[in-house]
């Protein structure tokens, strides 16, 4: 039970979004948003910015 209260503080980390661009004028779906965030931890912030411009 120790380890679950380490994902307490991994909740703080969503509360930045910082790392989404401002442009998006609609939030994407949870699908969207999971795989936008693994391109960008294997390309980079490159990437993220195409799938913005493409809706998905």
């Amino acid at each position: 039970p120790k380890q679950h209260q380490l994902p307490k503080q991994h909740p703080k980390q969503h509360q930045h979004p910082t790392q989404l661009p401002t442009q998006l004028p609609k939030q994407p779906p949870k699908q969207d948003f999971i795989l936008r965030v693994s391109l960008v931890d294997y390309h980079g912030n490159a990437i993220l910015d195409e799938i913005i411009r493409q809706p998905f």
